[in-house]
């Protein structure tokens, strides 16, 4: 189905889930759904050694998991182009034939078993904290009796509370989890026929590879399914939750039977180290909150950090436009004392030709005190003239008297 077909809903639901759950490989033209307590971990190994990141994936040393080989889990840290791909980039691996495009499903009494052993019965933190408040999870484990009182209580408890909105996806119903009536499978295999899956990738591959299933371990729960775990009402609840992985996958509704057998000494041994595993997880899960306060603090000193960084950040863009400023003033400054100097230069040059209009003005004043003496000089020499011009006018008179009296006597 073209996947701009799919209503909103199950973009967004189906989207999330692939993203996390998915494996792709794009040189290889696989894309690999995982399926929740279905050898997912030992298949995630696989692909890490098909794509060559398991190395780096072991050098993780912050990882929450329990276990080790759970580290797997956190394959988008180290390989971001494998898992944790937003939805809309897988696209064209959802909708290309070019793609091998496979899961693998189990039978759901099986599963249901081993999801509440691994996660429930020996408390494993990131999914049985939040199961602290039931009372199926305080429920004491003393013998096998217990063991089958328990599960069904935990059934109990889903039915009730979880039936239309799962809250982990360990016992999610698989056809909700994988949604084979929206992704085109190549191969969607039971485990208990997985080796049909190892040809089917042999052949889209071309070449022989080891089976995906090889490393599985044997015995991933230290209490096996056994049918007399599962009581009456187990059963029933176990064929209500998952009426639609029975339908669309084929698997009796029957509880299966094993050839195993599973002693009263194994069963006593298992319930010990179920005590100890408990207490071991107990222990992780003390350490992992204080990593996580610890975590919380360095955040918030981080943010504070940040904080200041950006404050200081500010300063020092105030700092810049204060120094932009003062150059710009230096500059003024500059460009003041150059016209100063100047002004100064000119100032010195007016000073300069004052002095010597002084000094031409001293001399003038000096030629005229000289040139009013000598008008002085020449006023009286004009005095003495008119004086002795007087002295000759009176000797004219005197004589023009005397001309006339001689004038007169003639």
């Amino acid at each position: 189905m073209n996947i701009d077909d799919w209503s909103e809903q199950d973009k967004i639901k189906l989207g999330n889930y692939l993203q996390w759950s998915s494996y792709r490989s794009e040189r290889h033209k696989l894309l690999y759904v995982a399926t929740p307590k279905v050898a997912c971990t030992t298949i995630k190994w696989w692909f890490a050694a098909l794509e060559g990141y398991s190395d780096d994936l072991r050098q993780l040393t912050d990882s929450a998991e329990s276990d080790p080989e759970l580290i797997i889990h956190d394959s988008h840290r180290v390989a971001p182009n494998v898992t944790g791909i937003n939805f809309q980039d897988l696209k064209n691996c959802l909708e290309s034939d070019s793609f091998f495009r496979f899961a693998v499903v189990r039978n759901p009494y099986k599963r249901i078993f081993s999801a509440w052993q691994s996660k429930i019965l020996v408390r494993e933190p990131l999914q049985a904290n939040r199961y602290i408040g039931t009372d199926f999870y305080h429920h004491p484990i003393a013998s096998a009796s217990d063991i089958t009182n328990a599960f069904e209580q935990f059934l109990e408890h889903v039915a009730l509370n979880e039936a239309l909105s799962y809250w982990d996806q360990h016992w999610t119903p698989q056809v909700d989890l994988l949604r084979p009536d929206l992704i085109n499978y190549s191969c969607l295999t039971r485990i208990e026929e997985c080796e049909e899956l190892t040809l089917q990738l042999r052949e889209h591959l071309g070449v022989y590879i080891p089976s995906p299933f090889q490393n599985r371990r044997s015995n991933e729960s230290i209490i096996p399914y056994m049918p007399e775990f599962v009581s009456e009402r187990s059963a029933e609840l176990i064929r209500t939750l998952y009426s639609q992985d029975f339908d669309l996958l084929g698997y009796d509704k029957q509880p299966p039977i094993v050839k195993n057998s599973f002693s009263t000494e194994a069963c006593d041994t298992a319930i010990k180290a179920i005590k100890f595993i408990r207490a071991r997880h107990q222990r992780l899960d003390d350490c992992n909150k204080k990593i996580s306060g610890l975590n919380s603090i360095v955040s918030e000193s981080n943010n504070f950090i940040i904080g200041l960084t950006h404050d200081l950040k500010e300063r020092d863009g105030e700092i810049a436009g204060l120094k932009h400023a003062i150059s710009e003033r230096d500059g003024a400054i500059v460009g003041l004392t150059q016209a100063i100097v100047e002004r100064d230069g000119e100032i010195t040059g007016l000073n300069q030709a004052i002095a010597e209009r002084d000094g031409e003005i001293t001399g003038l004043n000096q030629t005229i005190v000289e040139r009013d003496g000598e008008i002085t000089g020449l006023n009286q020499s004009i005095v003495e003239r008119d004086g002795e011009i007087a002295g000759l006018n009176q000797a004219i008179v005197e004589r023009d008297g005397e001309i006339t009296g001689l004038n007169q006597a003639i």
